[in-house]
């Protein structure tokens, strides 16, 4: 007869998935530098470069946005992207009625001369509705304009 019984042997619930490995992913715009560090090619000096620079942007939209910190190569980035989400919702917008010259230059996206001319629009036009009207009276380029749009 036990040739015509089959039994299975069912998992309990108590014993560890050993096939199932589970991918924990740091949301980019919230990881302090310690959870950073744990990432492949990441060490104390890259984590604390990463945070900076999210702070300096008001946080990151997009993993390219990692090109632009110092230090940080291609190879690294790609080892790390599939360990990354990011929130967009986490960013920091700027005030652009209220900011003043210093803190708009501040931003890693904004020059000196940059902000300056913000300013003068400000004083001459009233308040931004929508930062397309930077682009529109040319202050802006498109590619400036697209990466600070996030920032609005």
């Amino acid at each position: 007869m036990s040739e015509f019984v089959r039994i299975e042997q069912l998992e309990s619930p108590q014993s560890p998935k050993s096939n199932r490995t589970e991918i924990v992913k740091l949301e980019l715009n919230s990881a302090d530098s310690t959870e950073l560090e744990t990432l492949p090619g990441i060490g104390d000096k890259l984590s604390k470069r990463i945070v900076k620079y999210r702070e300096m942007l008001g946080g990151f939209y997009s993993l390219t946005q990692l090109k632009e910190v110092y230090g940080l190569n291609e190879q690294t980035i790609q080892m790390i992207s599939e360990k990354l989400t990011i929130d967009a919702t986490k960013i920091k917008k700027i005030d652009w009625n209220f900011a003043d010259a210093k803190e708009l230059s501040r931003h890693p996206y904004l020059r000196n001369n940059l902000s300056k001319q913000i300013l003068k629009y400000r004083s001459k036009n009233g308040s931004i509705k929508d930062l397309s009207v930077l682009r529109d009276s040319m202050i802006l380029n498109i590619d400036e304009y697209n990466r600070l749009r996030p920032y609005f």
